[in-house]
């Protein structure tokens, strides 16, 4: 059954590939653009953190409007990330990705 249910999880994996995209703007910030939802978020800063840290914005967002994150601790969750997006928008990538995975360790992300 497992070897039946690969070559389907590939091909999700490239659909869904297919529908997000990660943009660099003229002023170095980067976003994470999901095509036929509403995510776009803009985090200043070098690529190697912002697009992480708008990609687990838009993890926290759809898991809190999907009811399988409260909303206080999505709330909770985005002021924590208000450090994270300080010091990538700092130049400092290695201070900004080890505390995004403290957030998301925190919140049981991985």
């Amino acid at each position: 059954m497992l070897d039946r249910a690969r070559p389907l999880a590939a091909a999700f994996a490239l659909l869904l590939a297919g529908c997000v995209t990660t943009v660099e703007t003229p002023d170095g910030s980067a976003g994470l653009t999901v095509f036929g939802g509403t995510f776009n978020y803009r985090v200043g800063g070098p690529p190697a953190c912002s697009e992480r840290i708008a990609g687990f914005e838009a993890v926290i967002e759809n898991d809190e409007r999907t009811g399988n994150l409260n909303r206080s601790v999505y709330r909770q969750a985005v002021a924590d990330l208000g450090e994270v997006k300080a010091a990538c928008a700092a130049g400092r990538v290695g201070d900004a990705n080890r505390r995004l995975a403290a957030v998301k360790t925190r919140y049981g992300y991985r």
